[in-house]
């Protein structure tokens, strides 16, 4: 469970808002770049549960999905918010690796289901 998601979309019933900057912030993830945008847009998306940071090899502040990021970008997949057409039938068997591994990894990211 992400406890940070879970706070997010249970304050009042089952709600989740992304603006336009935060779902390209997902796809770019999504596509294996580790910057999401501007600050107001990494902190919204760390804050949903959707996106982790960490500090690489060179002091830089990077992003990559969590397990529920990845499951949002298929959700927005799915409901035609991302174009992505070429990336379909990846993302497909992606999310079919990722939920029966979700228990187990709590951390795996895309970039790790693709190598």
């Amino acid at each position: 469970m992400n406890p940070l998601f879970r706070q997010h979309v249970t304050s009042t019933a089952f709600n989740l808002t992304l603006s336009a900057h935060m779902i390209h912030g997902l796809k770019s993830l999504a596509e294996g770049n580790v910057n999401v945008g501007g600050e107001h847009t990494q902190n919204a998306l760390v804050g949903r549960g959707l996106i982790e940071s960490w500090t690489n090899l060179f002091d830089k502040l990077v992003f990559r999905l969590t397990p529920t990021g990845n499951a949002v970008v298929y959700l927005l997949i799915e409901a035609g918010l991302l174009d992505v057409a070429d990336m379909y039938d990846q993302w497909t068997r992606l999310f079919e690796e990722f939920s029966k591994d979700m228990g187990n990894s709590p951390h795996k990211s895309v970039q790790e289901y693709t190598t």
